[in-house]
């Protein structure tokens, strides 16, 4: 959804309040991202770490009509994270071992906005927004132990970036 308080007097799509619920949402982009992490180990498999984490432009779209004309929204979204995380490693043997942690943070999200890019070059521009969030993280990982003090990981997250919106328009 979006808030505009002129737009949801006048569309035809659903709305709730001064918000136009979209139609045809895809809120399915996914980003691939970078962290970098400096922790301490408490013994051989309990660990804390602070990271910094970059996470890729994502992209979300729907659709809301106004006049018979669907109009393009889409939002694009960039995020950064800075997360304390507990972890714990679980040996496999001959150097690998199997990682798991969670955290928790605060989250930096920056959105842009834009309306009707579907309409020949006639689209508006909503006000960018940046919010601080609370920030979660899950993290599941296949490490190699390289040395006593350095190791190699494979590994995947799931962070919860908190709430993304544009600036309000109207």
């Amino acid at each position: 959804s979006f808030s505009t308080p002129i737009g949801a007097a006048t569309t035809t799509s659903a709305v709730s309040g001064d918000k136009i619920i979209l139609d045809n949402t895809d809120e399915t982009d996914g980003a691939l991202g970078a962290e970098a992490a400096i922790g301490y180990r408490y013994n051989k498999n309990t660990f804390v770490r602070f990271a910094y984490s970059y996470f890729d432009q994502m992209e979300f779209e729907g659709f809301a009509t106004f006049g018979g004309n669907a109009f393009q929204q889409l939002m694009q979204v960039d995020a950064h994270a800075l997360m304390d995380e507990l972890g714990y490693d679980h040996p496999l043997g001959n150097r690998f071992f199997l990682e798991g942690a969670v955290g928790a943070g605060l989250a930096f999200v920056s959105t842009d906005a834009r309306q009707g890019l579907n309409l020949a070059g006639n689209y508006n521009i909503f006000p960018g927004n940046t919010r601080t969030n609370p920030a979660f993280k899950v993290n599941l990982g296949l490490g190699y132990q390289l040395s006593e003090n350095w190791g190699l990981m494979l590994g995947g997250d799931y962070t919860y970036l908190g709430r993304a919106s544009s600036g309000r328009t109207g």
